[in-house]
């Protein structure tokens, strides 16, 4: 308990403070650069191959099911970004969740990137971190959308593992803060 209430008073000092709201709105700031661009696309779904935004459809024979040796297949819009549209195959037999949507995935990955955030910032005040170092977090984040896109496949499993990683990283900081403070009173 000492250690969470270690964390939060670094925290909310005033110099931690002051560097946390300027990082909040960098990120922000990234988050709704992501949505401006983002936004025009969420009316189409994401790319069957990789996840991006800004797809096109193309229309597609689906091979729905076997009966005799003699396929059925119906026509079908199946979307692909730029990078993977001309190599789509002509016949497919698994087509995209349409619940899979752009919007969707978007929303995603700004959840991960801020719930992320949070556990840097508490990963940083354990440790007691220069909160000045945090500053890189939404130029990472920024790369990161602008070289992959938001909604992509890669952007969103990196943020879960992330996200799964940093909480371990946490605990053993934690930890071995802990033990050495405990060896401190022995």
């Amino acid at each position: 308990m000492e250690m969470l209430l270690k964390a939060i008073k670094s925290i909310f000092k005033k110099k931690n403070l002051d560097v946390l709201i300027f990082l909040i709105a960098c990120h922000i700031g990234v988050l709704f650069g992501a949505w401006w661009f983002t936004n025009p696309h969420f009316k189409t779904p994401p790319c069957k191959v990789c996840g991006r935004a800004n797809t096109q459809g193309k229309e597609l024979l689906w091979q729905y099911k076997t009966e005799h040796g003699m396929p059925f297949m119906k026509k079908k819009n199946v979307y692909y970004c730029e990078n993977h549209i001309n190599d789509a195959p002509r016949i497919i037999k698994n087509l995209p969740s349409e619940e899979d949507t752009t919007k969707k995935r978007f929303l995603l990955s700004s959840v991960l990137s801020s719930v992320l955030l949070l556990f840097v910032v508490f990963l940083a005040a354990i440790i007691e971190l220069d909160f000045n170092y945090l500053i890189i977090f939404p130029f990472l984040l920024g790369g990161l959308f602008l070289l992959m896109g938001p909604t992509s496949n890669f952007t969103i499993h990196t943020l879960v593992a992330l996200l799964f990683i940093t909480p371990i990283v946490i605990y053993y900081f934690w930890y071995k803060i802990s033990m050495k403070e405990a060896s401190h009173f022995h």
